[in-house]
C-alpha cells in the first residue's frame, strides 16, 4: 500500500501484473488469455504481453515446420 501512495497516483487504478508481480497502472494492462477456470480474462502488463506473444509465435512456427 505504501508503494502505491509513493507513486502519486490513485491507488484504485494500480494493479499487480500476475506474471511479473510489478505494480502497473490498470489502464495499460493488456488481455492475455482466459483464466484456468474459464471465466474472465487475465490481464498483464505490456512487457509481459509482448514476451508471451513472442513465445507463442516461436511455438507456432516450430509446430508449423
Amino acid at each position: 500500500m505504501y508503494r502505491c501512495a509513493a507513486m502519486g497516483k490513485d491507488p484504485s487504478k494500480i494493479k499487480v501484473c500476475p506474471e511479473c508481480r510489478r505494480l502497473i497502472e490498470a489502464s495499460t494492462m493488456r488481455p492475455l488469455s482466459r483464466n484456468q477456470l474459464g471465466s474472465g480474462i487475465r490481464y498483464v502488463c505490456p512487457d509481459c504481453f509482448k514476451r508471451v506473444l513472442a513465445l507463442r509465435k516461436v511455438v507456432r512456427d516450430a509446430r508449423g515446420k
